[in-house]
């Protein structure tokens, strides 16, 4: 190593140049130091890198014998029945290939398939005993993926992971789902992988990520010309699937034509998506029965949706939105769902609550005798509110016409006010109620 010192101290700063270190070495008697640096396997380990990599300290990718049971009886390359070839390290496996975390050599230039050697390794992964047990793709490759068993889906998680990209390209067969995670699979994490088609030149409805698990983590992912880059839905061909409590962050989204992310179902709520960007894509689609948090997502050139919660029954949180001027309006059908800062909120389409810009519309609830009020009422109306024991609302608001350029009480907001202020001279004060025509 260069005459490298083991420690980062610069010793020529002691008085007489005299080494503190090389002082207590000396006291310990050499003949015991060194049979024991040989035999631990520590001084050749930090002097030969060809060591190091047959044990698993090389690139993050290469085959690591600590988790394979029978990496001690490996004794060369073989073919498997299925075709795979099993290795230790990449000097095992062709030039355009590398040993897969499982110890299968696996193409990373994306001209051949490498959905078989993945998901053989996923298959063998041991089961976690904590949050996940850890998977790593060959890092900076492109991974050719297809549907090899005609089901529609790529690679399937059934288990809990840390699915680690190590920054690789996954191109999944077009109008296919490149990576589907199941309930087996709950409070797994997939992160740091880029995902295209297999054919960019023509529109398909393949689908990035199916999430069929509850509590999955996605980060730093990059989803690019698919049908829709995340799908959460609580049903799928019939089937249930509890996908609540998501947990997604700093995904990009570019030229997914159905949806950047669609999530939908009376169990796909209280999840937590964060720094989402999309670039000329659709939208975000949220249909989940309570509604979910996003904070800070950007859209910019989106078309079909920007962001479109579609429940009347939902408490979604969007906090910080950018939409871009002429991309399709944020949508909220219901009035529990909360719109807070960002450039969008006077543009807000829906009954839900919104703060800021100097703009805002807000309902309180009081919590014990349910008295509701509405800031501002409607356009029209300054406030409304309504008593739990009637079913209309009472508006205060303003008529604009000839015959009315008057504040009156409206009940249900119709055109006709029951009664008004005068505004002027009566006989019981200037503050009167009147009824029409009196």
């Amino acid at each position: 190593h260069g005459g490298r010192r083991s420690f980062g101290t610069d010793f020529s700063r002691f008085p007489n140049r005299r080494n503190p270190m090389k002082r207590r070495y000396s006291s310990v008697n050499h003949r015991f130091i060194l049979p024991l640096l040989l035999s631990s396997g520590l001084l050749f380990a930090a002097c030969n890198d060809e060591f190091v990599d047959e044990m698993g300290g090389g690139p993050v990718g290469e085959h690591d014998p600590f988790f394979d049971d029978a990496a001690e009886d490996f004794d060369g390359p073989r073919t498997t029945s299925d075709g795979l070839v099993t290795c230790r390290s990449r000097t095992h496996c062709e030039s355009d290939e590398a040993c897969s975390h499982g110890g299968y050599c696996v193409n990373i230039t994306g001209e051949r398939d490498a959905t078989q050697a993945i998901q053989r390794d996923l298959n063998e992964l041991r089961a976690a005993v904590g949050v996940g047990t850890p998977y790593t793709l060959p890092p900076n490759s492109i991974l050719q993926l297809n549907d090899l068993d005609g089901n529609g889906v790529a690679l399937e998680i059934d288990k809990k992971v840390i699915f680690d990209g190590g920054g690789s390209l996954l191109r999944i067969e077009n109008d296919k789902i490149g990576i589907r995670v199941t309930q087996e699979a709950d409070w797994s994490m997939i992160r740091d992988l880029r995902i295209d088609p297999q054919d960019p030149s023509s529109e398909h409805d393949g689908i990035g990520i199916d999430v069929r698990g509850h509590g999955i983590r996605l980060d730093n992912i990059f989803f690019w010309r698919l049908g829709t880059g995340i799908r959460a839905h609580t049903t799928v061909d019939d089937e249930f699937a509890n996908v609540n409590s998501q947990q997604w962050s700093r995904l990009v989204f570019r030229s997914n034509h159905n949806y950047s992310i669609d999530v939908r179902g009376g169990d796909a709520s209280a999840g937590l998506m964060s720094g989402v960007e999309i670039v000329g894509s659709a939208g975000i689609y949220d249909r989940s029965f309570l509604g979910n948090t996003y904070i800070a997502p950007t859209m910019e050139g989106t078309y079909e949706h920007s962001i479109t919660l579609d429940s009347n029954a939902g408490r979604n949180l969007v906090l910080g939105a950018y939409v871009e001027e002429g991309d399709p309006i944020p949508k909220s059908d219901s009035m529990h769902d909360l719109h807070v800062g960002g450039n969008a909120i006077e543009r807000v389409e829906g009954p839900g609550d919104r703060v800021g810009g100097r703009s805002a519309r807000v309902h309180f609830l009081e919590p014990e005798s349910g008295m509701a009020v509405r800031v501002p009422g409607s356009d029209h109306a300054a406030f409304a509110w309504k008593h739990p024991q009637e079913d209309a609302w009472w508006y205060l608001r303003y008529w604009g016409n000839d015959s009315l350029l008057r504040w009156g009480f409206s009940h249900e907001n119709s055109g006709v006010a029951p009664f008004y202020w005068t505004g002027g001279e009566h006989v019981d004060g200037p503050a009167h109620f009147e009824f029409p025509g009196e």
